[in-house]
């Protein structure tokens, strides 16, 4: 986000809600390239994507319902997410990948915000201008103005350039990799951007959460700036120094587009992990059902020739709004 004061003053803030989501996104497709036997990281990387928009949902509504599938998704997947986290620690450069990753996401959407007013300055742009328009051509066609999005691709592009400049020259860290690395992050932001509107769409239209073809703008985005980042990277060899460390990130292997869009599905298919978070949900919801006494009481109720639906059927988690 950014925000000026003043001719002389721009203030940048990092927007770390975003950078960490767009960072575990990106440690789920490093760990599905270093241990890919270990677990089933498309289902893990649609489990972090639900949970992200059940916490919109969440932020917008406060409703039971909502705080349902939040915890639905904490129950399922923190686990595994923390499982991967220990087996990435764990190799001689493991601390050293996990903040390259970090790093990427941050400087990205910084960067991408000073680009905004690199944008204005008109040398700087016109350097890059003819490699934008063709690419946005050869993906978008001419069917409408591009304007907005020229702007867009092109702070796209000046963050990934400078971010992978920066680590190249800093850590040493190939500039190839990198630039898998920022392109990743790149789409999970967008993907967290886009998940907010696309949740508040639904909630203020009261339709399923979903994505028309007029909202899913930022997929042109996203293929122009894959489409772009390879020549603008080309262009800005002589800022690069050699490879001294490969990064084993081999671009968007699981398909992180596809997955969201499984993800905007809800709930998750897990009648066990659901029932014991409605036990929760309403517990924290509906303050006359007693908070934890209501919780203890309920376990109490399950025994090993009942289900958890037998407990959980009925209940109403929506009082909590």
């Amino acid at each position: 986000m950014i925000g000026s004061f003043s001719d002389e003053y721009i203030v940048l803030v990092d927007n770390t809600y975003v950078s960490s989501f767009a960072f575990n996104l990106s440690k789920v497709e490093l760990g599905s390239q270093l241990y890919p036997d270990e677990d089933d990281y498309a289902d893990l990387m649609v489990g972090n994507l639900k949970k992200f928009v059940a916490e919109q949902r969440y932020l917008a509504t406060r409703d039971g319902q909502s705080m349902q599938w939040v915890l639905e998704y904490l129950m399922k997947y923190n686990g595994r997410n923390r499982a991967l986290d220990t087996r990435i620690r764990q190799r001689s450069d493991g601390l050293a990948l996990l903040h390259l990753l970090s790093s990427c996401a941050t400087f990205c959407l910084l960067l991408h915000e000073v680009g905004h007013v690199t944008y204005g300055v008109a040398d700087y742009k016109d350097r890059q201008r003819d490699l934008i328009d063709r690419h946005i051509e050869a993906v978008v066609g001419r069917r409408h103005s591009h304007r907005r999005l020229e702007e867009e691709v092109f702070c796209d592009i000046f963050a990934m350039v400078n971010a992978i400049t920066v680590l190249n020259r800093d850590d040493g860290w190939d500039a190839n990799g990198l630039g898998n690395v920022c392109l990743h992050a790149l789409l999970g932001a967008l993907m967290c951007i886009k998940t907010r509107d696309v949740v508040q769409a639904a909630l203020r239209d009261s339709a399923p959460v979903g994505i028309t073809p007029s909202q899913d703008v930022l997929v042109a985005r996203y293929e122009v700036a894959v489409s772009a980042i390879d020549e603008a990277l080309r262009t800005e060899q002589e800022r690069f120094k050699s490879q001294r460390r490969k990064v084993p990130f081999a671009g968007d292997k699981l398909n992180l587009r596809a997955r969201w869009l499984e993800a905007l599905e809800m709930p998750v298919r897990d009648a066990e992990t659901r029932n014991l978070a409605t036990i929760f949900a309403s517990a924290f919801a509906d303050p006359e059902l007693g908070g934890f006494d209501h919780i203890m009481h309920s376990l109490n109720q399950i025994s090993p020739l009942s289900d958890l639906s037998d407990v959980t059927d009925g209940v109403d988690i929506q009082r909590g709004r």
